[in-house]
């Protein structure tokens, strides 16, 4: 009980004393490992959370707490097949009922696992218990968006923003989505909207820099486009984007060793070599 009230109260630290103390005392209770494994889970252990909710599961094959926190955490560990199987163990059981985080995340990798059919279903049925998740919106959108329903996937993110204005993904995939359907001023702003709102990821910088590149700001663009590289120097996309950018901001020798890069990932794209044939014209 006092870790249960620690947890309720946000006092991870006793929790975890509480939960571990338990487990030591009564390593045959399936509820004292999923306990432990969800006050983990919370504090970031991930592994070790898999770990006492696999073993919860093994105890009582039927827990279905362990179960879905199973799924939450493989997700976050990018473990998506084990994900969906330990969400799917209990999705159509009556006390298996996910939250909007929870629905968000086995969406997620479904959609990982190619599954996006089953995605969405997994999010319209939430929607159905709380429609007035701006969460729930915005996942509905990045699904409806990787099928190809644009004007569908707008709609849900405008409507996710409507609902909670301070949520950077909505931010983000719209602006991703209007940059897509060639509306690059209006994509550039949700884009700031997103780093305002904190995001700092380098696809909000490859997104922005591809935004202001369109949107012909290419000076501005080189600087977003180069927090991409520099967060992701493997990344192809973000150094042709760079290339792209310098390019048209008259730095066609700067762009050169960026297109070489590309090239030796993607050495048959012809994009990428008609435009580092002009990059070498254009030096000289």
């Amino acid at each position: 009980r006092s870790g249960s009230a620690a947890f309720a109260a946000g006092n991870l630290s006793a929790a975890h004393t509480d939960f571990a103390s338990l487990v030591r005392l009564m390593p045959r209770i399936a509820t004292a490992h999923t306990a432990y494994g969800v006050v983990l889970l919370a504090e970031g252990q991930l592994p070790t959370a898999v770990s006492e909710l696999e073993a919860a599961r093994k105890l009582d094959p039927n827990d279905v707490r362990a179960a879905i926190n199973l799924g939450v955490a493989y997700r976050r560990l990018d473990q998506n097949e084990k994900s969906v199987q330990a969400f799917s163990s209990v999705a159509n059981r009556p006390d298996g009922e996910l939250s909007a985080t929870e629905a968000v995340l086995y969406a997620g990798a479904l959609a990982a696992t190619r599954n996006i059919g089953s995605a969405q279903t997994v999010i319209e049925e939430a929607l159905k218990r709380d429609p007035n998740s701006a969460p729930l919106q915005d996942a509905l959108g990045a699904l409806l968006a990787q099928s190809g329903s644009y004007p569908a996937a707008q709609e849900a993110f405008e409507r996710a923003i409507s609902l909670d204005a301070n949520l950077a993904s909505a931010h983000a995939h719209l602006g991703s989505l209007l940059l897509i359907r060639n509306e690059p001023q209006q994509a550039v702003a949700e884009f700031r909207a997103a780093e305002r709102l904190g995001d700092a990821s380098p696809a909000l910088s490859l997104g922005l820099g591809k935004a202001l590149t369109a949107a012909g700001q290419d000076a501005e663009a080189v600087i977003e486009l180069r927090k991409a590289v520099a967060a992701s120097p493997a990344e192809a996309d973000a150094k042709y984007a760079l290339a792209l950018a310098l390019q048209n901001a008259g730095d066609p020798k700067a762009a050169l060793p960026m297109f070489r890069d590309v090239l030796a990932q993607r050495p048959q794209d012809t994009a990428v070599l008609t435009n580092y044939g002009l990059a070498l014209m254009q030096t000289g």
